[in-house]
């Protein structure tokens, strides 16, 4: 057998071998922490949907990135700390109007939501919600 330096043709062969297996390994952990992170987008997903259904003039929501992992650093949004999921949206007091649309549906762990009250130009929840 012709050495190469220090390794053999054979060795050079399985250290091949073992970077491809490695590789394999190591996009099966990127697939399943991608899968972890959909369930968290799920919650990013449903706030920007409601999002472009509210008027925003004062830019409140301009915090909410479509790009973010998760919404939990968000300004008015509480997520749970136990599954890190949002479990609240305060927009309280924000002066803010547009509808309440099908978003929110995609909120798993949704559990309140603080709107200012029903007014002219305010809040409207859209059919069959």
């Amino acid at each position: 057998m012709k050495t190469m330096g220090i390794m053999t043709k054979g060795s050079l062969h399985f250290l091949i071998y073992l970077l491809l297996s490695m590789d394999f390994c190591m996009g099966v952990d990127e697939a399943s922490s991608i899968q972890l992170n959909d369930e968290l987008n799920d919650d990013v997903l449903g706030l920007i949907v409601f999002k472009s259904d509210i008027k925003d003039p004062s830019p409140y929501l301009q915090s909410w990135n479509e790009d973010d992992n998760s919404p939990c650093s968000w300004r008015f949004i509480k997520c749970n700390p136990n599954n890190g999921r949002v479990s609240e949206i305060s927009l309280d007091g924000l002066g803010l109007s547009g509808k309440i649309g099908k978003g929110l549906q995609k909120l798993e762990y949704f559990v309140m939501i603080k709107l200012e009250s029903l007014k002219k130009g305010g809040f409207h929840r859209e059919d069959r919600f």
